[in-house]
């Protein structure tokens, strides 16, 4: 038989916890309909000062196989994405994207990409004149006393129309994509940027003459070192 006096001790011990369960879950529907009357409260998030990024670096190397010298190989593949500076980048990250591209637009020289991203004609993405303008600044960079980056770039889509590089494995492959504008169909960003077409047209229109590289060299005169003869060289055939 079971002792009845026991079951009830057991009850009456277990009697302060449910009381104590029931305090707080009423006290927390409480607290959850007061602040639905309310309006509700908002979720917080971390912001940032301006001009923060994040950026993430990957790569890797592989030695090549020469008989004397040591020399490895390596590919870097690097993106770096802005940090939130605005809660409206989290509540309402749409219009918030779309008003920082076209501030960052509305500042340029030529504002015809301006209109054509209000006009919604024009998406915003990376190109061909994207990484151009990244190579002007590098080359400026990294080459002191070469010239503008932009004329030396120009000097290079030149001779590269004037001497092709695209034989040359997968790197010449690349490289020829790279300096080739005819090579992608992308319209220009800028007005300025037909400049590079002119400058592939005018290389080969240099393969007639007898001496290419200084066909180039004469029409970019703005560039005193050639940018191809940083890690390229030229060969008899």
């Amino acid at each position: 038989m079971v002792n009845p006096s026991r079951s009830i001790g057991n009850m009456a011990t277990r009697r302060p916890a449910l009381l104590q369960a029931l305090v707080v879950m009423v006290t927390v529907a409480a607290v959850n309909l007061g602040t639905a009357s309310a309006g509700g409260r908002h979720a917080r998030h971390l912001i940032f000062t301006s001009n923060n990024i994040i950026q993430l670096i990957g790569g890797f190397g592989m030695p090549v196989d020469l008989p004397q010298q040591a020399v490895t190989m390596g590919y870097v593949i690097k993106s770096h994405f802005m940090t939130p500076n605005n809660a409206t980048q989290f509540t309402r990250p749409l219009e918030a994207f779309s008003s920082r591209q076209a501030r960052a637009i509305a500042g340029t020289a030529d504002n015809q990409v301006a209109d054509k991203l209000a006009a919604g004609t024009s998406p915003i993405k990376s190109s061909r004149w994207h990484m151009y303008s990244t190579l002007q600044s590098a080359i400026e960079e990294l080459g002191a006393g070469t010239g503008t980056g932009r004329q030396c770039l120009l000097r290079a889509v030149c001779e590269a129309a004037a001497f092709t590089v695209r034989h040359d494995g997968l790197l010449g492959e690349m490289l020829h994509v790279l300096l080739t504008p005819s090579s992608t169909d992308e319209p220009v960003l800028l007005h300025q940027d037909n400049e590079f077409h002119a400058a592939e047209k005018l290389g080969r229109q240099a393969r007639s003459t007898r001496d290419p590289v200084d066909t180039c060299t004469r029409i970019f005169n703005g560039c005193r070192t050639a940018t191809l003869d940083l890690f390229t060289r030229m060969l008899p055939y």
